[in-house]
């Protein structure tokens, strides 16, 4: 890694998240919106939350990668989805 690199990875949707990190890595946003009830359950986030809690956390980039099965294929949508609320 470079000097001053700082990532950070999110295993706990509860948690308190590294402020100002150049990268997040979100392991725990597997659900779309729609599925929200559903994430609460299975104790994780939607993408959208992640982008919230990235946005919150004032990171440079957020780089979710772990989704549901029920979504394959449609990853691409679930990291716009989170990409909306990280950047608005």
């Amino acid at each position: 890694m470079r000097p001053h690199f700082h990532p950070s990875l999110v295993n706990d949707p509860f948690g308190d998240p590294a402020l100002d990190v150049e990268f997040l890595f979100e392991r725990r946003a597997p659900f779309g919106q729609d599925d929200v009830e559903l994430a609460a359950r299975k104790y994780h986030l939607t993408a959208r939350q992640a982008g919230l809690v990235a946005r919150q956390a004032e990171v440079k980039r957020l780089v979710p990668f772990h989704f549901s099965p029920r979504y394959a294929g449609e990853e691409e949508h679930l990291r716009r989805e989170a990409a909306d609320t990280f950047t608005s």
